[in-house]
């Protein structure tokens, strides 16, 4: 949870499935910088929305991204 609240870096992770990770950087979809997350916070923050919010355990992860008041 530290990690996705920016408390701190991400640490660097091998892909679950190379080939579906290959496949969407190749579309454009997806990128391997681990600058997904900070993005988010900046969007959110130019649009003047609250922060997102995370939740997750071994089977979901869930991001919230609450809309501009």
């Amino acid at each position: 949870m530290k990690h996705l609240l920016l408390e701190e870096p991400m640490p660097p992770m091998q892909a679950r499935n190379r080939r579906i990770g290959e496949f969407l950087r190749a579309l454009r979809l997806t990128e391997t910088n681990l600058t997904g997350i900070s993005k988010i916070y900046k969007a959110m923050r130019f649009n003047g929305s609250a922060d997102p919010t995370f939740g997750f355990n071994q089977y979901y992860f869930q991001i919230t991204l609450p809309v501009h008041p």
